[in-house]
C-alpha cells in the first residue's frame, strides 16, 4: 500500500514552510493531491519520489521519516 504524506510532512520533508508547500501547488509545481476524506487530503509516497527523481532532488532526503 501507497504511504500517503500530508502538507506538514512533506514540507518537512523538502525542508520547505508549509506557505511555500502551498504556493508551490497553486503553480502547479507538485503532483496532484488525493482527497483522503472530505477535509483531508495528501501525496503518495511514490509520486513524491518520483517528482524528487524527474526534478533530481536529493535523494537522501528520506520521505519515510
Amino acid at each position: 500500500m501507497n504511504k500517503i504524506i500530508r502538507a506538514k510532512e512533506l514540507a518537512k520533508k523538502l525542508t520547505i514552510s508549509v506557505p511555500t508547500l502551498w504556493r508551490m501547488e497553486q503553480r502547479g509545481e507538485l503532483p496532484p493531491k488525493i482527497r483522503i476524506t472530505k477535509k483531508i487530503s495528501g501525496w503518495r509516497e511514490s509520486d513524491i519520489l518520483d517528482w524528487m527523481k524527474d526534478r533530481e532532488i536529493d535523494n537522501s532526503i528520506s520521505v519515510e521519516g
